[in-house]
């Protein structure tokens, strides 16, 4: 039987513990060595009220707003404020479970809030509406370690 990698791990812990109401697309860049987290919210405008995106698009019907974290082994630099977040980690060393785990549960708080906090924004209740993440990787990274993906 095959070692599961870390982003067969990463799939497996997203489609557990991630309910199916938020939409999450993952995509691996092998010759950049990143793993791309697209984390997408739906919101209905019931009021009709015209919003208008980041690029000027107007929405009236249904609110999409999406953004991504980069799991980066790769030795380019990516621009961080194009990114909800970018982690960096070792590709030789791979990620723990541990860590992965951490970064799914702090992935579905940050989708949690931002779901209230878009329907809030849509509800004039806030002036502007963005996704907050922090890093959720605590200092103790030991562990059973997953390879880095072969494809």
């Amino acid at each position: 039987m095959a070692q599961i990698n870390l982003f067969d791990y990463l799939f497996e812990q997203i489609e557990t513990k991630i309910p199916e109401t938020y939409e999450i697309e993952l995509d691996f860049d092998a010759k950049k060595h990143q793993i791309m987290i697209v984390l997408r919210l739906f919101a209905e405008n019931n009021q009709q009220v015209a919003i208008e995106d980041v690029d000027g698009n107007l929405a009236l019907d249904v609110i999409t707003f999406e953004d991504a974290i980069v799991l980066n082994a790769g030795k380019a630099k990516i621009s961080e404020d194009e990114y909800l977040a970018v982690l960096p980690f070792d590709r030789k060393q791979g990620l723990t479970k541990k860590q992965i785990e951490q970064l799914v549960e702090q992935i579905l708080m940050t989708l949690d809030n931002g779901q209230s906090d878009l329907l809030d924004f849509i509800n004039d209740d806030l002036e502007v509406f963005e996704l907050h993440f922090e890093n959720p990787w605590t200092e103790d990274a030991t562990g059973e370690r997953l390879a880095y993906p072969k494809f």
